[in-house]
């Protein structure tokens, strides 16, 4: 499920309402990017160790 879906957010976002959500980002947004940005590193540590 995605942050979005989690918060009510049921229908498809058009492109304008995607900009001002990038111009000026909730607070759920902004924990939700950081949360995919530790995992993404993360696995990238993992390949690394594994080798």
């Amino acid at each position: 499920m995605t942050a979005a879906a989690k918060l009510g957010v049921t229908e498809p976002l058009d492109a304008n309402q995607i900009g001002a959500l990038i111009a000026d980002p909730p607070e759920w947004l902004v924990r939700e990017r950081a949360s995919c940005r530790d995992v993404v590193a993360e696995n990238a540590r993992l390949r690394e160790k594994r080798g």
